[in-house]
């Protein structure tokens, strides 16, 4: 599965670890990893782990070519970069000119106060569910690799899930 990942290029100690070992988890799962940054701060980390593992990994700054190349994608942490990817492709869902699978990885609850704003829209009549979300990283990998493999859109019917992965 071709992985799209939103993240910052800022760096964070105490992050940094953490998504490196992602990184190498997606690798030694046989998982590609398109990343939407330059190779700094936490994309690095993230890259420096698949590529450690040998895992394939293309990395470009326009995020369309991210979305393009990618079965699936996930939004980790990170500063403007990551949330404007992160609304560009919301976006593209809301309007169904998208249909890949869309989740937030949530680590130290970085990604509560996005969650917190998209849910007080999607109340408002402003934006339906169209994404995961978890603390869980394996969660979502395997979430969202069974909704590529059994070719499952993007939805409301899949967007409230029951389980480790609430909307």
């Amino acid at each position: 599965m071709k992985i799209g990942v939103f993240i910052g290029s800022g760096s964070h100690p105490g992050l940094e670890e953490h998504i490196r070992n992602i990184g190498k988890d997606i690798a030694l799962k046989g998982h590609s990893l398109i990343v939407s940054n330059f190779r700094e701060g936490l994309a690095k980390a993230l890259i420096e782990g698949a590529e450690s593992e040998g895992g394939e990994v293309i990395s470009n700054w326009a995020p369309n070519l991210v979305i393009d190349n990618s079965d699936v994608l996930i939004a980790m942490p990170g500063g403007v970069d990551m949330l404007n990817d992160l609304i560009l492709y919301l976006q593209l869902l809301e309007h169904g000119a998208e249909t890949k699978p869309l989740a937030m990885y949530d680590v130290g609850m970085m990604m509560d106060h996005i969650r917190a704003h998209l849910l007080f829209m999607e109340k408002m009549g402003f934006l339906k569910a169209h994404y995961l979300y978890s603390r869980n990283i394996n969660d979502i990998i395997d979430r969202l690799a069974e909704m590529v493999y059994e070719d499952i859109e993007v939805d409301e019917d899949i967007a409230c899930l029951e389980g480790d992965i609430p909307v």
